[in-house]
């Protein structure tokens, strides 16, 4: 009995490292439909398709691997697996509705969604979750198995420009016309706003007034912020802060 176990051990460690690697080349292919020229309708074809591709190939190394261990250690293995499954099926139901989701193209980056009481920018699609920025600043990470048995608003991002929405506080003194006017020029001044689209700006409660700009791409959103900020006494983002921006963050 405890060979059997050592050898299914044994067994289990290879096949899971051999999902890793299987998944990692998922990875690499995403990465290179992204960035390869491809023709825009195939690029985005391709990114329908490859959730499913990837669901497709990973269930059948799975059974694969579990037939395999079944040959080699008997029930044992069939037994250990289901419990393994039973334990980690939040995350697994997670995946299987984020292929559905994916695949049916619910949002994409860059699009204003409300799920919930989550409402913001999508920043991320990623296989188990949707990743949206608050107007509070916070990243908020969202389950596809939360997603799929509530009500998704979306209103698409638009064409040649991201919208990015965050809070400021009026100056003391000013009147909202002219603090809308002043907002309004400092962020087309900048020049990684779009000049398509005019910036908004809207009261909220007490001295706060919400302002939604829009900018050439997600990565430099936070510099038009940064502009509007700045017009009107506050802090631009420092030059740590800007590298920060276009450095890729690790793992």
């Amino acid at each position: 009995m405890i060979q059997t176990l050592l050898r299914f051990v044994l067994d289990l460690t290879v096949l899971t490292v051999g999902a890793v690697a299987l998944f990692a080349g998922l990875r690499m292919l995403g990465f290179l439909v992204r960035v390869l020229p491809v023709p825009t309708r195939l690029r985005e074809t391709l990114r329908r398709f490859a959730p499913v591709l990837g669901l497709t190939v990973l269930v059948a190394y799975a059974a694969a691997s579990l037939t395999l261990l079944y040959l080699r250690v008997g029930y044992v293995a069939v037994l250990v697996l289901a419990a393994l499954v039973a334990f980690g099926w939040a995350p697994l139901y997670d995946v299987i509705s984020g292929v559905a989701f994916r695949f049916g193209g619910s949002c994409r980056e860059g699009d204003q969604v409300k799920v919930g009481d989550v409402e913001g920018r999508v920043l991320e699609v990623g296989m188990r979750s949707l990743v949206v920025q608050t107007r509070q600043g916070d990243e908020a990470v969202v389950p596809y198995g939360k997603i799929i048995h509530q009500t998704l608003r979306r209103t698409q991002s638009l064409s040649g420009a991201h919208v990015h929405a965050f809070v400021i506080e009026a100056p003391a003194g000013k009147d909202f016309s002219s603090l809308k006017r002043d907002v309004i020029q400092a962020a087309v001044r900048c020049h990684w706003a779009s000049v398509v689209h005019a910036p908004k700006v809207e009261r909220r409660e007490g001295n706060t007034v919400e302002v939604s700009v829009y900018a050439l791409d997600a990565d430099h959103a936070p510099l038009v912020e940064s502009a509007v900020r700045a017009s009107l006494g506050g802090q631009p983002l420092s030059t740590a802060a800007v590298d920060r921006l276009f450095t890729p963050s690790k793992g």
